[in-house]
């Protein structure tokens, strides 16, 4: 687990390697050092496309120039799962385990097919599969958040594989 602040979350699963269909399953760890007030308790699949860093270079001679980097990393497909709602979550000697399932959605083809899919889940799906023929670099994430209003969330993402 890690965290400095509030507490420390973290996610256990028994796999890593999952494909379109598959049912993740696993359990959100939650540890916290006091009472915290917070919005809810979430863990979410997504994918992140990872394009490549853009430096933009501005200003008149070289001794002059200035350089400016930003990453062009964009959330591109979330499903996400409430564990728990708005509360004071307690302190505990040990960490408050949250057990949770998520389908992974069964229509995401290969990259170069983009098909249209209805509904607010097909619309994600049909995003996704625009990055995919783009070439951009799609990496999936399983993220766990304690939303904690005015203050850092407590929060950990592990990387995971869908083929």
């Amino acid at each position: 687990m890690f965290g400095f602040g509030q507490g420390s979350v973290d996610i256990k699963l028994n796999n890593f390697n999952f494909r379109p269909g598959d049912t993740i399953e696993g359990t959100v760890l939650l540890k916290l050092k006091g009472p915290v007030k917070a919005r809810e308790l979430s863990v979410t699949l997504a994918a992140i496309s990872h394009g490549a860093n853009a430096t933009i270079t501005f200003g008149g001679s070289p001794s002059a120039q200035h350089h400016a980097s930003h990453n062009n990393d964009r959330r591109i497909f979330e499903l996400k799962n409430t564990l728990d709602s708005e509360k004071e979550y307690p302190a505990t000697p040990e960490p408050l385990a949250y057990p949770f399932r998520i389908v992974i959605p069964q229509q995401i083809p290969s990259a170069g097919q983009i098909p249209q899919f209805p509904g607010e889940v097909g619309g994600a799906v049909t995003d996704l599969l625009k990055f995919l023929a783009s070439g951009q670099q799609v990496k999936w994430y399983l993220m766990a958040k304690l939303d904690v209003p005015m203050a850092a969330d407590v929060s950990r993402q592990v990387q995971i594989n869908l083929a």
